[in-house]
């Protein structure tokens, strides 16, 4: 949907006009169907800090300007949107609006080929595939090395398959021919001779082609990517109608080139990609003092974990690691998905394990496994520039097995390593306790009227300039063996990558730096290469604790991989964390992005000095911030949740029920081909990431649940609906409660609270328990609502 015009207001006049909005309600009005029918303003998003203006008058010299002439996108089709300007006219008082879409039918071919998992389902493809596979083992001692005779296999799987399908087809084709002409013959010979053997003759030739004729249903099927007739329900086959726009949203359409000049064409964009990734994969020269002075009194491993992470890896961990891998995601260059491990491993498992122990004893992976195809998936902002689109690797599986394998190994051991405090790909912890601990120490500056800073840094393309080196140095400060050491250096030795740009593939392009996206163990890594800025800063920051309370915990920090929320009590603390980030960056080659990053003064804006409260903050005036940021008075927005002030909070919550309102509408036709089911899948909630955290508006709930019930039943209730909230093996169809849900998360808060897990902000809501009991006269008192709101109210309900 495109849509136009001359709308007379605006929906943010804090940046489209001069002066106040006069004209609130058709603002109001507005901004409620943009929500409602997902509509973005293209120029705005493309021009997000731009003060420019469609229409201007003056009157009596005071100078009034707005813009007033917009065009909205559907946000599905934003990535489509090419150039997007506003340009003066002659034939009237308002400037021209220009936006480029193109429309150019996209190309769905894949630059290349995919194993097409439902061939797993075919019996006698299976029993086909396990005589090639015995045949090419037969052959593995004519090979110089295991690697190249897995090689050599993977090209022969792929011409295995194609064949099979080709010849499978003319068998088919042939069968059926001829018992349609079998069919044929006996019906005329009927037509002459009353024979029974004739009769009975005709049924089983007419069973037989039955028999066929579904088989190539369910090879229809399988091409169409369901596995059986009652997997084409509605909901199913109407989702895979939508992956056309899904394609559509993903697809880059333009890229502007370094000149200016914005192109359409393949070719141009691909060597762009090529240029911007291989500037951004280039090693650069790390200070070595930078280093040392960051990896200087890390935590270590012990003897024991050492020797355990060194261990030889068995054929039962790459099993184990075989069957965690997940499904559904596309393969890597070599195109045979985990689905083809997971049910071949049996007959080809003890033959990559040889291949894995051959290529850690040479160093080398086989070259298939080093090249991963990069994805890119757009992000927020301009889509014309290629640094707003999301790069992920698309790996092997073979690699993705050895990865998780590790992966598995790590993740035994990783808390010894990293502080409680970041809580991403760590055992335990979650997003939900920085969330947790961002709003109660919030609510602990409204409650006890202290200053403290939030100052949220934004790394720029954390995860793609994490330098090697510095990354293995780190590893080896943190106490890792040489023989774990190795398995990470084979995990990056030679790699490349090449990225898929329309309907093809760039030339290799070297990875000299940059943890992958989309590798098992990607996670855990950057969780190593980031904990020793961290572990920089928890010793030299002030620290923040609560008032009053000299012996409580404190904190310095809040990360979740590269989301880090500093805490600043003062001048020191600014001058801290410039520094910190001057060592880190000169040791791993990260940068700040400044221009992104956001602060928040959760405390009273004095000028002068103050006196120091207890637990180091200050009441005194904001300290001044490094690259040109400023503070923030309201609020911030952290992991997709607005936290601050109450009002700025209601963020969260603006067009919610709209949104609903207009997910549930695209699906009203066709309904009465959606079972029940189907519908409870299409009504569920994206709610729960912040219904975790904050209580909604009063009405919101209920508001939600009537939409839900009445999108079910699409027209006469038939039966309570309490009984939609029943299991279906109890006969009702397993719609979601909300405010059951929300009274889940607010329990399982209680749970971790009772069982003091260790998370920041259980320590902090604990203390608080301990050194300011509950009174009897319950718990609506202000002095006990901040860290423990929300919880306590699980506990009194009567749910």
């Amino acid at each position: 949907m495109v849509l136009g015009g001359d709308w007379n207001c605006t929906v943010d006049f804090t940046v489209d006009r001069t002066a106040e909005e006069p004209h609130l309600r058709s603002a109001t009005c507005l901004s409620g169907l943009l929500t409602e029918f997902e509509l973005s303003d293209v120029w705005r998003v493309r021009n997000a800090k731009v003060r420019q203006y469609t229409w201007l008058k003056i009157n009596e010299g005071r100078v009034s300007a707005a813009r007033l002439d917009r065009l909205y996108v559907s946000e599905q089709y934003c990535s489509i949107v090419g150039k997007c300007a506003i340009t003066p006219v002659g034939f009237s008082d308002h400037h021209m609006v220009t936006v480029d879409i193109h429309l150019s039918c996209p190309r769905r071919s894949s630059p290349y080929w995919y194993f097409n998992v439902k061939l797993l389902h075919d019996v006698m493809f299976c029993d086909r595939f396990l005589l090639f596979w015995e045949k090419l083992r037969v052959i593995k001692g004519h090979f110089e090395s295991l690697r190249q005779w897995w090689e050599v296999g993977k090209a022969q799987i792929l011409v295995f398959c194609q064949q099979n399908t080709v010849l499978s087809q003319i068998e088919v084709k042939e069968t059926i021919k001829a018992l349609e002409q079998d069919i044929k013959s006996i019906e005329l010979k009927l037509l002459t001779q009353n024979d029974p053997g004739l009769v009975m003759n005709l049924q089983d030739k007419r069973h037989e082609l039955r028999s066929f004729l579904h088989e190539r249903v369910k090879g229809a099927l399988i091409k169409s990517c369901f596995a059986s007739l009652k997997d084409m329900d509605a909901l199913s086959a109407f989702k895979k109608n939508l992956g056309q726009s899904t394609f559509q949203r993903k697809q880059m359409v333009c890229l502007r080139l370094p000149d200016g000049k914005v192109t359409t064409d393949d070719i141009e964009m691909r060597q762009h990609a090529v240029d911007f990734y291989s500037s951004l994969y280039k090693a650069e020269d790390c200070d070595s003092l930078c280093t040392e002075q960051l990896l200087h009194g890390l935590p270590q491993l012990g003897p024991e974990q050492r020797i355990a992470l060194d261990s030889d890896i068995t054929l039962q961990e790459l099993s184990t690691a075989v069957m965690q891998l997940s499904t559904g995601r596309a393969p890597g260059i070599d195109g045979l998905p985990s689905e083809f491990y997971k049910h071949f491993w049996g007959s080809i498992g003890e033959d990559f394990y040889e291949v894995v122990c051959e290529s850690f004893h040479d160093s080398s992976l086989p070259v298939s496994c080093q090249c991963a195809v990069l994805s890119l998936l757009p992000k927020k902002g301009d889509l014309a520039l290629i640094k707003n689109w999301r790069p992920v690797a698309l790996l092997c599986a073979e690699y993705k097995i050895v990865s998780k394998c590790l992966s598995n190994r790590l993740k035994e051991y990783l808390g010894l390593l990293i502080h409680k405090d970041q809580s991403y790909c760590v055992p335990d912890p979650s997003i939900v306790d920085n969330l947790f601990l961002i709003r109660d120490v919030l609510d602990i500056c409204k409650l006890f009227d202290v200053n403290v800073g939030l100052l949220s840094l934004d790394q720029e393309k954390a995860f793609d300039r994490v330098d090697h080196q510095y990354l293995f140095k780190t590893m080896k400060a943190f106490g890792f063996g040489d023989v774990f050491l190795s398995w990470m250096n084979l995990l990056y030795a030679g790699a490349s990558c090449m990225v898929k740009v329309g309907s093809g593939l760039s030339c290799p392009i070297p990875v000299q730096r940059g943890i992958r996206q989309g590798c098992p163990i990607s996670g855990q890594l950057y969780s190593l290469a980031i904990e020793p800025m961290l572990c920089f800063l928890r010793a030299k920051l002030t620290d923040f604790s609560v008032p009053d309370v000299m012996k409580g915990p404190t904190i310095a920090l809040s990360a979740y991989a590269d989301d880090v929320i500093v805490f600043i009590t003062g001048g020191e603390d600014v001058k801290v964390l410039s520094n910190a980030l001057k060592v880190y960056e000169g040791a791993s080659s990260a940068r700040v992005n400044w221009g992104k990053s956001e602060a928040l003064w959760a405390g009273r804006l004095q000028t002068g000095s103050a006196p120091r409260l207890p637990g180091g903050l200050q009441t005194g005036s904001a300290p001044r911030l490094p690259g040109g940021l400023q503070w923030g008075r309201d609020g911030m927005k952290t992991l997709g949740v607005f936290l601050g002030s109450d009002v700025f909070q209601k963020k969260n919550w603006e067009g919610v029920a709209e949104k609903v309102c207009a997910r549930l509408s695209r699906w009203k036709w066709v309904l009465p081909q959606l079972s029940f089911w189907g519908r409870v899948l299409v009504a569920a909630s994206t709610l729960w990431h912040r219904l975790m955290i904050l209580q909604p508006p009063k009405g919101l709930i209920q508001e939600l649940l009537r939409t839900l019930v009445n999108f079910l039943w699409s027209g006469q209730h038939w039966i309570k609906a309490a009984a939609l909230y029943l299991p279906l093996h109890e006969g009702g169809q397993g719609l979601v409660d909300i405010s059951s849900r929300i009274m889940a998360f607010l329990l399982q808060a209680a749970q971790r609270l009772l069982y003091r897990d260790g998370s920041s902000w259980v320590k902090r809501a604990y203390f608080l328990q301990h050194c300011h009991p509950v009174p009897c006269s319950g718990f609506s008192q202000p002095m006990f609502m901040p860290v423990r709101r929300g919880v306590y109210q699980a506990g009194s309900s009567d749910a």
